[in-house]
């Protein structure tokens, strides 16, 4: 006897209406590092310009929550990133430049949305250029020329 097969009805329209449970599961499955892109493909979520539109608007503080989320995933793409790179599979080689690939993007996607945990270091080079025009007690100049300095910043752990 063959196996019924059951369809799972699919909404004529996405939903646009902001409610705490469609927030949440929105919020929750990036956490986990899923790409709103890929959440928002279900037929049951609202189109990812709808979310972010929320976002913006910040209806029922879904703004700042969706900060939160994204910041929570950028730590699980680098957690992917990480255990991409401890864990390769060196079973077949030819998969290894995909993986490094994305393992880079996963380690990109997390600095850009995190700069300060998983960014790139920016050293400070170069100096600051300070014009200090020194004065008398009676409010004098001590002479009429400038003096420049040049400082240089730089960062010391």
């Amino acid at each position: 006897m063959p196996e019924e097969i059951v369809h799972t009805p699919v909404p004529l329209y996405k939903p646009t209406e902001h409610t705490p449970e469609l927030a949440n599961k929105i919020l929750s499955m990036m956490c986990r590092g899923m790409l709103l892109i890929q959440i928002c493909e279900n037929g049951f979520m609202p189109e990812h310009e709808t979310v972010r539109m929320w976002a913006l608007n910040d209806i029922n503080g879904f703004g700042e929550q969706f900060d939160l989320a994204l910041q929570m995933q950028s730590h699980a793409f680098f957690e992917k990133g990480v255990q991409m790179g401890t864990s390769p599979d060196l079973a077949n080689l030819r998969n290894v430049n995909r993986d490094r690939l994305a393992m880079d993007t996963y380690f990109k996607a997390a600095g850009k949305v995190s700069p300060r945990l998983y960014g790139d270091r920016v050293e400070a080079g170069g100096g600051i250029i300070v014009n200090i025009n020194t004065t008398l007690g009676n409010g004098e100049s001590e002479d009429n020329d400038d003096k420049q300095y040049t400082i240089n910043l730089e960062k010391r752990n």
